[in-house]
């Protein structure tokens, strides 16, 4: 339960008082969550005029209650970002969030197309991939506590778009890009209005223990994350990188490293290594966001990579 501020207010609450930023000639900027464009307005924000829109991300025509902008699931701040409304909030609609291969369409750094699978998907650009599966987690968690309707991801989502949201990209997405400072502090500005938090954004290990289809406890959690070392135990450079990269631990030994990319395939690995530090050649690893999961003698870390 919450206080609810409502989505005609999201304006002048969010984008004013938490997402916008000075630049020039007393004018400020916003950005697309989704491309990176950064969109220069002058005071105040109007949605129309710029051209942009307060994007659900847990798609409204998914939402089990298909709630009218009065209530609590529509207006709900955790889940509502400021998007480019033609070029990139129309072109995601309410198909889901993946990883396209076969690219239909680009803005900026946003992808339309087809997945692995031939389905058609949307991917955001990488630093908002984590964000977004959050807050299409906190929408499932929130509103199945609170009305009682199962908001799990859905399955099938129309006779247009016969397939439905994968959780376990929304997951590796939500493990490689980890809460940074934006995100934590608009978890915070939001808990001010609201008075209440994502509790994804506090703890993004919670999702391991959720089956965001059926809405369901799994004590065993996400086996990567077992035993997770402290922040800078492992340190993994240069990152970003495109050819060689190092990585250490400053307290025992590494036996073994798994790298995972942002679709969950393996891309690299090696068992029985027994050393404090190793190489790893990255030279042919396509550019982007990876996952580096390292076993030690005293536990798990996982550390997100860049390759250029």
């Amino acid at each position: 339960p919450h206080f609810v501020k409502y989505y005609s207010d999201y304006d002048d609450l969010l984008i004013s008082g938490f997402a916008s930023r000075d630049t020039t000639l007393n004018r400020r900027v916003v950005t697309c969550v989704y491309s990176g464009e950064n969109k220069i307005y002058a005071e105040p924000f109007d949605f129309t005029s710029n051209g942009y829109s307060r994007e659900h991300t847990y798609c409204h025509s998914w939402m089990p209650t298909n709630p009218a902008q009065s209530l609590p699931e529509y207006n709900d701040y955790h889940h509502l970002f400021p998007t480019n409304q033609n070029q990139v909030n129309a072109l995601r609609s309410n198909y889901p969030l993946g990883v396209v291969v076969t690219v239909d369409f680009t803005y900026l750094d946003c992808k339309y197309g087809a997945d692995a699978n031939g389905n058609t998907v949307f991917e955001p650009r990488d630093e908002h991939k984590g964000d977004a599966a959050r807050a299409m987690m906190y929408e499932a968690i929130c509103y199945t506590t609170v009305s009682g309707n199962n908001w799990g991801f859905p399955s099938f989502i129309s006779g247009f778009i016969p397939y439905g949201q994968d959780q376990d990209i929304l997951k590796v997405w939500n493990l490689a890009d980890a809460p940074d400072n934006w995100e934590i502090a608009r978890n915070d500005y939001i808990d001010s209005l609201q008075g209440n938090r994502n509790p994804f954004v506090d703890n993004y290990n919670y999702a391991c223990f959720i089956d965001f289809n059926d809405m369901t406890y799994h004590a065993e959690g996400c086996n990567m994350t077992v035993n997770e070392l402290p922040i800078g135990a492992i340190s993994i450079y240069p990152n970003p990188s495109n050819d060689e990269v190092s990585v250490s631990f400053n307290d025992g030994v590494i036996n073994s490293y798994v790298v995972v990319d942002l679709q969950g395939r393996k891309v690299a690995s090696a068992n029985n290594l027994s050393t404090s530090s190793l190489k790893m050649n990255v030279a042919n690893f396509n550019a982007g966001s990876y996952i580096v999961v390292v076993e030690t003698s005293k536990g798990t870390a996982q550390r997100k990579l860049i390759v250029e």
